[in-house]
């Protein structure tokens, strides 16, 4: 009876050490330069899928392969004759393919609580600045994916609660990432130098 249960639990932990998982939720983003300074603020939806390896019951390496959008929405204010200035809106994008490396530890049970620590690494897709339309202006498109430097890479921090739901392991957190790379590659007097990336939200993730 000892060695079946024991044969039992071996083989269950053995089908739990490969998790999957699918992740998403809103970020809130911003960019920051020198001294810590704001650029602006914009939120953007993080969408991908979750890998964990289990060392322990309560230890696992994280990683997984994200789509995740960064950067910024301003008003631009234009001066017209009248009335004076307009307000065109304007959209700053970084669109990242992101791939974490973290330590996972969580206490145990079916509801419980987790921590992941560790790093990301971001493969830029695209880097564009829109302009929207205003007033009968059209609104037009500016790639500037060749002047940005094509990584990003800084720490990554998570934590939340783990739960059961219909039969499916859930997670609810909160996700800082902080990019730590100067992404700017542009030269000029009205460039804006160093740029680094920043984003905080709220993560959901579904056991599959």
């Amino acid at each position: 009876m000892l060695a079946f249960f024991a044969l039992t639990t071996s083989h269950s932990f053995a089908q739990e050490k490969h998790l999957f998982d699918l992740e998403t939720g809103p970020m809130y983003s911003s960019l920051r330069t020198e001294g810590g300074r704001v650029l602006g603020k914009r939120v953007y939806l993080l969408a991908g899928i979750n890998y964990k390896y289990s060392l322990q019951p309560v230890l696992a390496i994280k990683t997984g392969l994200f789509f995740e959008r960064k950067g910024v929405r301003f008003d631009n204010m234009i001066p017209m004759p009248f009335p004076s200035k307009v307000s065109q809106k304007v959209s700053v994008n970084y669109d990242y393919i992101v791939m974490p490396l973290q330590l996972s530890l969580k206490t145990k049970g079916d509801t419980f609580f987790y921590s992941n620590v560790g790093i990301f690494l971001g493969v830029l897709l695209s880097q564009k600045i829109i302009f929207h339309p205003y007033l009968s202006h059209p609104g037009f498109t500016e790639d500037h994916t060749s002047e940005t430097r094509r990584y990003d890479l800084g720490p990554l921090i998570e934590t939340g609660i783990g739960f059961q739901f219909l039969g499916r392991k859930c997670e609810a957190g909160l996700r800082i990432c902080m990019g730590l790379v100067d992404t700017n590659m542009a030269e000029g007097p009205n460039v804006v130098d160093p740029v680094f990336t920043n984003s905080m939200g709220i993560k959901l993730g579904v056991g599959i």
